[in-house]
């Protein structure tokens, strides 16, 4: 029965794992569509009022909900460490870039669990220490 469990467990790992890689690889589809907005999340240059910056805050929506995915997945124990640690250090980046601060106050930026706001609300505290 034991090595049955364990078996099941790797397997549901596994799976998690190929799910979230899959997730990566659409959400990447996405933001390669959308480049040119992409590119100025990431450079923090300015985003046209409007539509533009509307397209920012839903991919930004997207990246996070796939964020969010790899933080839920890892604290349950469904996904091995390095998924996870992979995109934590991206993170204190993110949450530094002007889109954040726009995306955080959207609708989208509520809809998360409290424990993964207060996660990203951290690493916005931690950004402004000395």
């Amino acid at each position: 029965m034991t090595l049955q469990i364990q078996q099941n467990t790797r397997a549901l790992k596994a799976t998690t794992t190929q799910n979230v890689m899959n997730g990566e690889t659409a959400m990447m589809s996405v933001l390669v569509e959308h480049a040119d907005v992409w590119d100025k999340i990431q450079s923090g240059a300015p985003l046209t009022p409007g539509a533009e910056t509307r397209k920012a805050i839903v991919l930004f929506n997207l990246y996070m909900i796939e964020t969010k995915s790899r933080y839920h997945q890892y604290n349950i124990g469904y996904l091995n460490a390095e998924p996870w640690n992979g995109r934590l250090r991206t993170l204190p980046g993110i949450v530094c870039l002007s889109t954040f601060k726009a995306w955080r106050q959207s609708l989208g930026g509520q809809s998360h669990t409290a424990e993964f706001l207060q996660l990203l609300d951290g690493l916005v505290a931690s950004s402004k220490e000395p």
